[in-house]
């Protein structure tokens, strides 16, 4: 990236920055403590204890927390490096943008997704969001690249970027896993066969998570174990009861909110187990839903997937005007999402494979993430995947270019 193009874009950061110390709070927030402590653990030459392992949480974003913590950093600069991870993000779809269209275009397409909304309500928050986000657009380039040059080099950065992703996102473990497995055996097909390259840089990542996997072997005695979010997530997903929709709790709501009571007992039941043992029965007692209620189910993964969409509906929930945040520009997106169906299908030819291999993996993690309690912001992670097929199907199909760009190829060609 040339120094005047990046000029163009660090607006974006000072955006960021401002956002983050105009809204950032001077204490901790829902989450934060517990990055916060599995940071704090981090710097003491733990991450959790075997006699109670807390997985919860990946340790990705809490390995970036440590040296900051280690240093006794006040929390608005661990805040504010949400921004950086942000701004990073943007500079990375740029450079993608740029493997297909040109410098005007590709800034233009550069700051629509800088100030996409979701991306800025998690800002001032020590969350992974920003983070997940960055890795996702890393991961693209990187996957861009490797299918544009088959050098070996963008495959390994595309592997650990993926990988670092698992491990602060642990859902994307098992997209690793399952997407791995999926993209090598469809490439046999010979029709298929570009989705090796996507196939290969999954398979990198699960490889690279490894040494993670066998950490948490040894906490647990459980194979394969990601995290420990996943059964309450799923309990409160496949929810029989009409007058709830299917959203997440936590066990503090239960246990304090009276119209969750009818959860209360079960909750009571399960306090003097580890945070391993109450995963697997709310895993249990979901799976007895589900075969009780099927069509109960069915209907929670219908709301589900517009709640993701549209941060909306939420039972036993007084919704705000806060949620048009997240509505108003995800309608806009998802109609052109729509619209470009058509185009994407008669266009096939014209839409390089590395896109559908894109398009494939958002598959995978919006189908897996629906099954589960699911918000906005997993729909928001897979953006920059999503803008790559957006972008390449405006500009090589739907042919949309820029004025100014367009003058500038016909002054070229007379010259010419």
């Amino acid at each position: 990236m040339k120094l005047r193009e990046l000029l163009w874009l660090l607006p974006t950061l000072v955006l960021y920055l401002v956002v983050v110390v105009a809204f950032a709070s001077d204490g901790l927030i829902g989450d934060e403590g517990r990055y916060l402590n599995f940071a704090t653990n981090l710097t003491q030459g733990f991450y959790t204890t075997r006699e109670d392992p807390s997985l919860w949480n990946g340790p990705g974003y809490p390995l970036v927390l440590a040296p900051f913590t280690a240093a006794g950093a006040p929390l608005i600069v661990m805040k504010l490096l949400n921004a950086v991870f942000l701004f990073v993000a943007v500079c990375m779809m740029y450079a993608t943008a740029r493997r297909y269209t040109g410098r005007t275009a590709s800034l233009v397409f550069a700051w629509l997704f800088a100030v996409y909304p979701p991306f800025l309500r998690y800002l001032p928050f020590m969350l992974t969001e920003a983070l997940g986000v960055m890795l996702v657009a890393c991961t693209v380039y990187f996957l861009v690249r490797w299918y544009g040059t088959h050098a070996i080099g963008w495959l390994i950065a595309g592997g650990v970027a993926f990988a670092y992703l698992a491990i602060t996102k642990v859902f994307f473990g098992w997209v690793l896993m399952i997407g791995a497995a999926l993209f090598l055996l469809l490439s046999l097909a010979k029709p298929l066969r570009p989705l090796r390259r996507a196939g290969l840089v999954l398979l990198l990542g699960f490889v690279l998570c490894v040494p993670y996997l066998a950490y948490t072997y040894w906490l647990t005695g459980k194979p394969l174990l990601w995290g420990t979010s996943g059964g309450l997530s799923l309990y409160f997903m496949s929810t029989p009861h009409a007058d709830e929709y299917g959203n997440w709790y936590s066990r503090h709501d239960v246990l304090s909110r009276p119209e969750l009571a009818r959860h209360k007992p079960f909750f009571e039941e399960l306090s003097e187990l580890s945070e391993v043992e109450r995963d697997a029965r709310y895993r249990q007692e979901a799976l007895k839903n589900i075969r009780r209620s099927p069509k109960k189910y069915v209907v929670n993964w219908g709301l589900n997937v517009f709640r993701m969409l549209f941060s909306y509906p939420f039972s036993h929930t007084l919704h705000k005007p806060s949620t048009l945040f997240y509505l108003v520009p995800n309608v806009f997106l998802v109609a052109l999402m729509v619209f470009l169906v058509y185009p994407t299908i008669v266009g096939r030819g014209c839409i390089p494979p590395e896109v559908f291999a894109l398009l494939l993996l958002t598959g995978l993690v919006l189908g897996g993430s629906s099954l589960l309690c699911a918000e906005v912001r997993f729909f928001a992670i897979t953006v920059p995947m999503l803008a790559v097929w957006i972008l390449v199907t405006l500009v090589r199909v739907v042919r949309l270019r820029l004025v100014r760009e367009a003058e500038n190829e016909s002054a070229g060609a007379e010259a010419a």
